[in-house]
């Protein structure tokens, strides 16, 4: 409708009959599921049995995406790029010349392609970041994933207070410059708060007899339990193959321990390993640190692990540890502080 003003702020009021479009645009467009290279999107058709779907790094301009004519609903589209951020838009096709308006947009991010062992990280470099604020969460690598509760994996050192427990020292260079990661209480964590971490997929097809290593630091009276997990069917189901109960070490500048775990038994698969770190009730003493994560090869002749000192005299000390599988070994000591191979 239009008017025009004529004389004394009187009007001519000239209507206009517009007909309605004869080809409506789809409504309720979803992403099902997203891969490393594809998306399978479905909509609800405005009432044409043909489309074109356009999309482009979300943000970009309609007109200059990929457009992709399509005769189904579902439709996966395939080729696209790992770890990027895409926006879709659909519209119906109701002839060669009658299109539709195009849909609101959609966005999606594919997953990460998998990585080849064998795959270290030992959580430095600009990718891990450990925020500005003790209750800030920062930021992890984008192909890694966390649960963000009031109980989460963050990038250390941690940002002391009184009630933090962790290690005041990265493993990796053993200074408090380095980084790891770390479970930390943000807020008003609940009993049932549970930290997890999960790995980007790691392809060990390379590797004949693939083992996982990683440092760990438990120093806190209120940790219950870090426990380790792998899937073989990226995140459908996890096994676990390791589990830490309370604390491991007595004070923030203990010593890390390292954890070996055999996973021979994944040889020729693509898996993902997650941690899931556990605190007793409302407890804020729970700090569980790990450093230098690590996918490679098992050695022909694995070293032992879980060694300890069970008893000592004036002139004796009793010793234990889980064999790597031999039944003979060699020890070596000195004084404290002694170099490794002159004891």
């Amino acid at each position: 409708t239009t008017a025009q003003r004529i004389l004394n702020n009187t009007f001519k009021v000239t209507v206009h009959h517009i007909p309605p479009p004869t080809c409506l645009p789809p409504t309720s467009i979803s992403v099902n599921s997203i891969s490393s290279n594809s998306a399978n999107l479905s909509w609800t058709t405005g009432g044409a049995t043909n489309w074109q779907i356009q999309y482009g790094a979300s943000g970009f301009t309609l007109g200059t995406g990929t457009v992709v004519n399509v005769n189904s609903n579902p439709f996966t589209i395939s080729g696209l790029t790992s770890n990027t951020e895409y926006e879709f838009y659909v519209r119906d096709s109701c002839s060669a010349i009658d299109k539709s308006a195009w849909s609101t947009s959609v966005v999606a991010t594919t997953t990460c392609s998998p990585f080849t062992a064998p795959y270290t990280s030992s959580f430095n470099g600009p990718v891990w970041d450990r925020g500005t604020s003790t209750i800030s969460p920062g930021t992890i690598h984008d192909c890694w994933n966390r649960n963000e509760l009031s109980y989460i994996f963050k990038v250390g050192p941690p940002q002391f207070t009184n009630t933090q427990t962790g290690s005041t020292f990265d493993h990796t260079n053993g200074n408090a410059s380095g980084k790891f990661i770390y479970t930390e209480k943000l807020s008003f964590a609940t009993s049932t708060d549970t930290a997890i971490i999960i790995s980007p997929p790691i392809d060990v097809s390379p590797l004949l007899s693939p083992e996982l290593s990683f440092w760990y630091h438990m120093y806190g009276i209120d940790i219950d339990k870090l426990t380790i997990y792998v899937s073989d069917n990226n995140g459908a189901t996890y096994t676990q193959v390791g589990q830490f109960v309370g604390q491991q070490q007595n004070s923030n500048n203990d010593a890390w321990k390292e954890s070996v775990i055999n996973l021979s038994a994944y040889a020729g698969d693509t898996i993902l390993v997650k941690f899931e770190g556990v605190h007793l009730n409302f407890g804020i003493s729970a700090d569980i640190s790990i450093d230098d994560f690590s996918i490679h090869e098992l050695p022909p002749c694995p070293k032992p692990q879980t060694f300890s000192l069970i008893g000592v005299t004036n002139i004796t000390a009793s010793l234990q540890w889980t064999s790597g599988g031999a039944s003979n070994w060699q020890l070596e000591y000195g004084p404290v502080g002694f170099t490794s191979g002159a004891g």
